[in-house]
């Protein structure tokens, strides 16, 4: 258990939404003082709970309590395909090929399974295998199932090297010393106090502005334009990269409205093209998924079945396929019924 006891000076009229919910309101943009009491609960390996105390000192005094409640999924590490990488770098994503990333993956994991040509150790992400006695029979019937289906085992659908179908008990982002699961914010922001970071919360970025080289005609990405807290128009200058991760929706929004994308689409909405750029805000491709169930009457199965994880994994081709694997089937342990904290439960399932 961790007790921590936190002053922060934010704005009014902000909500932000973090391990503990907070509301702050003010009638009158001022600064108000919010005093937090942060407690953290591990409950076990892979289970925490989180309780928060919040008060705001402003013109209106608002007080609140919450809980957060992080829930064991089983993390899992999943790099994709090389075949696709492969086709990005040869439609024109230099430096994105399966073999070029890989040395990117290996850098950042710390693999229990050991250094390889295809993994790597000493790196920030803790990559670990689900521990035997975590690992429930379900899991051991699914990957015995798919082999005698005519599946082949796969022991690393993650190499990047070897082919990625077969089936496969997942590694996780899960550490072995303490069971915690390794966030991206644990892996690379523990020391962000360190760094000169500046964080706009609230802001919207309206665009990207370029700038031509003169000795030679590429366009450079220089500025952000973006709307502050306020709704005035700021601007800010990079000095080495602008990095563009929006999502698959706004990425290729914020890419438009700064004049990057296909022209014709462009100059029908009246923006200037700055890159004729055909493949931007198209191709996305619909992920659907299908929930199939089927409960259990097996005893005894893995303590951690109060909450839903994935265990293991199948990738497989449709019979038409040439390319990379383009199903994939899930097997996930899971408490089916709604009060999740029932003791005894219900049922199980997977």
């Amino acid at each position: 258990m961790s007790v921590c006891l936190c002053v922060s000076v934010s704005l009014c009229f902000c909500v932000s939404v973090s391990p503990c919910f907070r509301v702050f309101v003010s009638p009158c943009p001022c600064v108000s003082l919010c005093l937090c009491l942060y407690i953290s609960v591990s409950l076990d390996r892979y289970f925490s709970v989180y309780l928060c105390l919040c008060v705001s000192l402003s013109p209106l005094l608002c007080l609140c309590f919450s809980t957060y409640v992080r829930l064991c999924v089983f993390f899992v590490s999943s790099r994709g395909a090389r075949e696709i990488y492969d086709e990005w770098a040869m439609r024109g994503a230099y430096g994105w090929s399966g073999s070029e990333l890989l040395k990117y993956f290996k850098r950042y994991e710390d693999n229990s399974r050991g250094e390889s040509k295809a993994h790597g150790t000493g790196g920030r992400v803790r990559v670990s295998d689900i521990p035997k006695d975590q690992l429930s029979p379900i899991a051991v019937a699914f990957h015995k199932g798919c082999v005698e289906a005519g599946f082949r085992a796969n022991p690393d659908q993650n190499s990047l090297i070897g082919p990625q179908d077969g089936v496969q008990i997942y590694q996780c982002y899960i550490r072995d010393d303490n069971g915690h699961r390794v966030t991206a914010s644990r892996a690379f922001l523990t020391n962000v106090s360190k760094i000169p970071l500046i964080l706009q919360a609230g802001s919207l970025v309206t665009g990207i502005d370029l700038s031509t080289c003169d000795d030679s005609h590429t366009k450079t990405a220089t500025k952000v334009r973006y709307l502050d807290q306020t709704g005035v128009p700021q601007t800010v200058e990079a000095k080495h990269e602008i990095v563009l991760s929006a999502g698959v929706i706004g990425s290729p929004q914020i890419l438009m409205l700064s004049g990057i994308g296909p022209s014709e689409h462009l100059s029908d909405v009246a923006i200037p093209t700055q890159v004729d750029l055909k493949g931007v805000g198209s191709n996305l491709v619909d992920h659907p998924r299908v929930a199939v169930k089927w409960a259990s009457t097996l005893k005894g199965l893995n303590p951690m079945n109060l909450f839903s994880h994935v265990e293991a994994n199948l990738y497989a081709k449709s019979w038409w396929n040439n390319g990379p694997p383009d199903i994939q089937i899930q097997q996930d342990h899971v408490r089916t019924n709604a009060d999740l904290l029932l003791d005894p439960p219900l049922s199980t399932g997977f």
